[in-house]
């Protein structure tokens, strides 16, 4: 009886201690990307206060300079220019969201991560205390983005893990695969509607809300400008003949109009950016089960099989 508890105790060390490793690396990993979102987050306010700020310098600075005089046509390409780099900077938040989406997502996955055990007993323990998983993750993810296919027998047979539900996996795998995503067709429209529908009703996120409401503050300032810059150029066209136009302001009317292109464009992609971000393809959860896989392959190579808390009914995630 005594033997048979020393073995049962020993093996519960062993487990304990293949546990402790992993824990020390998740809790490095989690400490490092935290502070990369904290950082990301500190930018994407930096950028939206920039955008609030520089716009209303310019708009003040546009009544201050306008006289009887002015040229309207000038006044409309400054606007149109000033939509276009609002309309960059809003893109540029929107690759910030998704960033601080595939961080967190990676943190969710290594919070799951409750124990571990050996994958083959005879096999030396190799330590995994001080490797870094994430980058090497995330780049795999990357370089998948062609194929991403994860079919059963490769959850079965290749990859060691516990707490996973076949059926689940190939279920979240089809619905978020990188190639072609279920979850993102249409997803220029879902946006429009995810937009005007938060404004009657409350929805059910699967990510964190700031992208939503601070897209609304970008938005406003895009169509005021927007709007501003079309006014200005109806009022030189209405005020001015084709026959005498001059070839410098068909030059400036060209360049406005092929602004107003991009900027549309801009505009038309963020609308499915913003809905991957919140209910689509770049959630939070959706990331974590993207880079699963990835996390489980590398845990297995130092000869860990992780185990998983199941948390929801129909995912992981």
């Amino acid at each position: 009886m005594i033997l048979i508890v020393y073995i049962i105790d020993y093996q519960v060390l062993k487990a304990i201690l293949i546990y402790r490793d992993m824990l020390v690396q998740n809790t490095k990993e989690y400490e490092i990307i935290r502070e990369a979102i904290e950082s990301n987050r500190h930018r994407l306010t930096t950028h939206l206060s920039f955008a609030i700020g520089g716009s209303g310098i310019l708009y003040i600075a546009m009544t201050a300079l306008m006289n009887p005089d002015y040229n309207v046509l000038s006044l409309s390409l400054i606007c149109m220019f000033s939509t276009t780099i609002i309309s960059s900077f809003f893109y540029l938040a929107l690759y910030k969201f998704n960033s601080i989406n595939r961080y967190a997502g990676y943190c969710k996955l290594i919070n799951l991560e409750i124990a571990s055990s050996k994958i083959d007993k005879t096999r030396k323990k190799k330590s995994i205390e001080h490797v870094i998983t994430w980058e090497v993750c995330v780049g795999k993810l990357e370089n998948s983005k062609v194929h991403i296919q994860f079919p059963k027998d490769y959850w079965k047979e290749v990859l060691k893990y516990k707490g996973l539900n076949i059926d689940n996996i190939c279920k979240n795998f089809k619905k978020y695969n990188l190639l072609k995503p279920e979850v993102d067709r249409r997803g220029a429209l879902k946006g429009i509607k995810l937009l005007f529908s938060t404004l009657f009703k409350k929805y059910r996120s699967k990510s964190w809300e700031y992208p939503l409401y601070s897209s609304y503050v970008y938005y406003i300032l895009i169509l005021f400008f927007f709007v501003l810059s079309c006014a200005n150029l109806y009022a030189f066209l209405k005020s001015k003949p084709w026959g005498d136009i001059l070839r410098m302001e068909l030059f400036q009317i060209v360049l406005i109009m092929g602004l107003s292109f991009i900027v549309f464009m801009v505009i038309i992609k963020s609308f499915a950016e913003l809905y991957k971000l919140m209910l689509g393809s770049k959630t939070v959860s959706a990331y974590c089960w993207k880079l699963l896989p990835f996390r489980i392959r590398i845990l297995n190579k130092f000869n860990i099989k992780p185990h998983y808390y199941i948390t929801e009914k129909e995912s992981i995630c």
